[in-house]
């Protein structure tokens, strides 16, 4: 039995699935994850290499070099890229294409540099994390003309505000120097007590330092021992012991020097308004959904102003988070210190909410005009279950992309832009062939039957072609490959589903409209024959 004949004799399945489609399309439209480009698969590692004051040349000849010596000859490396500072650097390792298995490959570097044996003594341990994607959704900022250290602890509790929301991304501060603890000797102390600054350097390193202890075995594990150091405070780097005397007189740090937590010395400077700032920048990495985060982003900010969410009780409902932020945010709305603000600000979130609604007032629109265009030409009963079927292909094509685990981002809305006007083309084509039929004189359920026949191959090739069309997109390789591969996969899902559409459910319902439909049209002659007039002696003549 063809799809056309079920959906004709099998009218009342097919209202369900429909109904089911309309109804599970606009919850997936609700909750189908939100991002800006597609998922791209990492490529890489990051190592990290550390050496406490160490000059970016020693660093470079002592760890980087044996570092790059000892990735170089792995086969799955493609290039390294090093970067290095004092103290401290970097090496990017990008895996070939063909690595599938990048967890593996991660293991195999870690693996590798193991084997490094001649390291510096002070040297700490190498670290190989996977390269993770992470792209900024919004900025956060907190500024006023207050000090430094104001701005600073008041981002720090935004931070901690915003990281204990859930399904929140990486929030990282920026704008703000570090901290610093700052040892001044004080020289005729020194020299008063015969004291070098080597001897103070050497004694707050060995007090600072964590030193292994060896380890302790049992049946059941076994566990490190390591001696802890004092805590990084000015008030317990006063207290280290420098020099004790044969009659129990000590000297301490803090008689030979002045100790203070301070900044680092460095130019970052962030104004916002004329007013110094410190910045959050909110990043997704992982799966988050970028739009429900700039808006649980927003709506704290709003509560810690004492303003309005602005959302409804119905987005509110299916975003039980967004409301969360905004009572967190609320709860705190008198705790600003005086003279400072908050407010966000590159919120590259809007971009995806506006290609959003973009896409709706194109379906809209093209819904509108297509049913105005079949009222014209055809009659207002295949207008509307062409219209219908418009409207039942997109909610099947959200439905797969969710179980698919395709998201929504910029990539995909355009090829879903490009492709509501092909969702109606196959629909008219057998929407008009059914009308004619019955125009013919064949009964209303015959013509349904064979108007979709008779055009049913020639619309699945024209089908296969647009699909074809866009395939060569999915054999890619690379980061391109991972963007632009999900284009051809959206395009294929929409007009399989509008095929699907078109064959076994619209002549089942323009069958029985037309059954429905009085034998005589009176109302309407008089506009054909005005259509037709216009059309073959004005127009066409």
């Amino acid at each position: 039995m063809s799809l056309p004949r079920f959906s004709v004799r099998n009218i009342v399945p097919v209202n369900l699935v429909m109904i089911a489609v309309l109804i599970a399309g606009c919850f997936a439209a609700i909750t189908i994850r939100r991002q800006f480009f597609p998922e791209v698969k990492p490529d890489g590692a990051i190592v990290r290499l550390y050496l406490p004051g160490a000059s970016p040349e020693q660093l470079e000849d002592n760890m980087a070099i044996k570092v790059e010596d000892a990735l170089a000859g792995m086969r799955e490396v493609d290039e390294l890229r090093t970067n290095i500072t004092e103290g401290m650097g970097t090496i990017e390792v990008t895996f070939h294409d063909e690595i599938e298995d990048i967890e593996k490959a991660v293991k195999d570097v870690e693996r590798r540099l193991d084997r490094i044996q001649d390291l510096p003594d002070d040297a700490e341990d190498i670290s190989v994390t996977e390269m993770q994607n992470q792209l900024p959704v919004i900025m956060l900022l907190t500024y006023g003309d207050v000090d430094e250290e104001v701005l600073k602890r008041t981002a720090r509790n935004v931070r901690d505000d915003l990281r204990s929301l859930p399904r929140m991304g990486q929030v990282a501060m920026g704008g703000v120097r570090d901290y610093e603890l700052s040892v001044e000797p004080d020289t005729s102390e020194l020299i008063r007590h015969g004291i070098s600054l080597p001897q103070v350097s050497n004694a707050v390193s060995r007090w600072l330092a964590e030193v292994p202890g060896g380890s302790l075995r049992s049946s059941g594990s076994t566990i490190g021992i390591r001696t802890l150091g004092v805590p990084e405070q000015a008030a317990a780097i006063r207290d280290i012991v420098v020099r004790a005397m044969p009659d129990g007189e000590v000297i301490t740090v803090g008689d030979l020097a002045t100790v203070s937590e301070t900044f680092v010395d460095s130019p970052v400077r962030i104004r916002y308004g004329g007013k110094p700032a410190a910045n959050l920048t909110v990043s997704k990495i992982g799966s988050q959904d970028i739009v429900l985060m700039a808006r649980m982003v927003r709506a704290y900010v709003k509560g810690r102003l004492g303003e309005n969410h602005g959302h409804s009780s119905f987005e509110l409902m299916l975003n039980p988070t967004i409301k969360e932020a905004w009572e967190l945010g609320y709860s705190q709305k008198d705790s600003l210190p005086p003279g400072v603000s908050l407010d966000t600000m590159t919120d590259l979130a809007r971009f995806v909410e506006g290609r959003l609604a973009l896409l709706s007032e194109n379906a809209f629109y093209g819904a509108v005009l297509v049913f105005l265009t079949l009222l014209i030409f055809l009659n207002w009963r295949c207008a509307f279950w062409v219209g219908i079927g418009l409207v039942t292909a997109m909610c099947g094509t959200l439905i797969v992309m969710q179980v698919m685990e395709v998201t929504l981002n910029l990539l995909t809305m355009f090829g879903l832009i490009i492709v509501i006007g092909l969702l109606v083309d196959d629909a008219i084509v057998v929407a008009e062939n059914i009308q004619a039929q019955k125009d013919l004189g064949l009964p209303a359920m015959e013509a349904a039957v064979t108007g979709a026949r008779q055009v049913q191959w020639p619309v699945v090739a024209t089908v296969l072609t647009s699909i074809v069309a866009f395939l060569p997109l999915m054999f890619l390789q690379g980061m391109v490959g991972d963007l632009m591969g999900a284009l051809p996969i959206v395009v294929a899902i929409a007009l399989a589903m509008s095929l699907l559409e078109c064959l076994g459910m619209l002549p089942g319902h323009l069958g029985h409209a037309l059954k429905a439909a009085p034998k005589t049209k009176k109302s309407t002659e008089g506009f054909h024959h005005w259509r037709d007039r216009l059309l073959y002696q004005r127009l066409v003549p």
